[in-house]
């Protein structure tokens, strides 16, 4: 079967390595970035270059989104030379991105009355598994245009889910992050306990692991850094501030009862303005590695 010429638009952390893999397994891709070094990098491995997303839009039958959220990709479909403006009717456009989902809901509208299909496919386990190919993917939408995209997926990940209607994915990553981000505040603030009483810490990790308080937060993301004193970038801190108000504003908007969505999203939005460029990992070497140094 013939693969499919595809475009691609963010290639940041983690958009870069997905469109690596989609290279590797012999996929035809063009791609766009605001910062030209990335393209530069990439067309080494076979990556063609679009000037601007319309290109990518005229070049391409499935176009794949990789952004920091949904005002962007609004930008990059609607701005100037945006995908609306090469985009046909038949084509597909995925929106990888974690972002809110009524405000994505409301680009897939849009994109539907020209005949352009659009689904969510956000991603989770990180900057590694996007290098390795193994990411996992939660999928709302079409299902025809789930079947159609799924060697797509699988180029990208090792966990691919169909989860119902647009949105699905976006819905499901809103609370996997906040899960997420929880278990690491949680599992920071905690092992200040822990360093206080002169405990090991890798030891103390151990025991959790084996135990009902174990959460991957704690291990492998805080166990694997534990020689670390500034984690290197691999989700930043900002970011996961923005997925904390996503899930808070899904919460809010749809008077879901939640009483943890408020403070944790408040708490990340302090962090991220008071650290800027850290990582969300910054968290551990704030709580533990700076603390209680007597």
């Amino acid at each position: 079967m013939k693969k499919q010429k595809l475009g691609f638009i963010g290639l940041g952390l983690m958009g870069k390595y997905m469109t690596l893999n989609l290279l590797k397994n012999k996929y035809q891709v063009v791609g766009y970035n605001r910062s030209k070094k990335v393209l530069n990098e990439l067309k080494k491995s076979g990556l063609i270059i679009a000037q601007n997303p319309k290109e990518i839009a005229l070049r391409s039958e499935i176009i794949i989104l990789m952004l920091p959220s949904s005002k962007e990709t609004g930008e990059v479909i609607f701005g100037k030379s945006g995908l609306i403006e090469g985009l046909r009717k038949g084509q597909v456009v995925i929106d990888m991105s974690t972002s809110n989902p009524a405000e994505t809901k409301k680009i897939m509208e849009v994109l539907k009355k020209k005949g352009v299909f659009m689904m969510d496919a956000p991603v989770s386990r990180g900057q590694k598994a996007a290098v390795a190919g193994v990411l996992s993917i939660m999928v709302g939408g079409d299902k025809k245009i789930f079947n159609k995209c799924l060697p797509i997926f699988k180029a990208m990940g090792e966990y691919v889910v169909y989860l119902g209607s647009f949105g699905s994915g976006l819905y499901v990553k809103a609370l996997n992050n906040f899960l997420f981000a929880m278990n690491l505040l949680a599992s920071s603030q905690g092992l200040m306990m822990i360093k206080k009483n002169k405990i090991d810490l890798k030891k103390a990790i151990e025991v959790i692991e084996e135990s009902s308080g174990n959460n991957t937060a704690l291990s492998p993301s805080i166990k694997n850094r534990l020689g670390e004193k500034h984690p290197s970038i691999g989700f930043y801190l900002k970011h996961m501030a923005k997925d904390m108000k996503i899930f808070n504003d899904v919460v809010k908007d749809q008077k879901i009862y939640n009483t943890l969505a408020k403070p944790v999203s408040d708490f990340f939005a302090k962090m991220a303005k008071l650290h800027t460029g850290k990582d969300s990992m910054y968290l551990f070497e704030h709580y533990v590695v700076k603390s209680n140094k007597k």
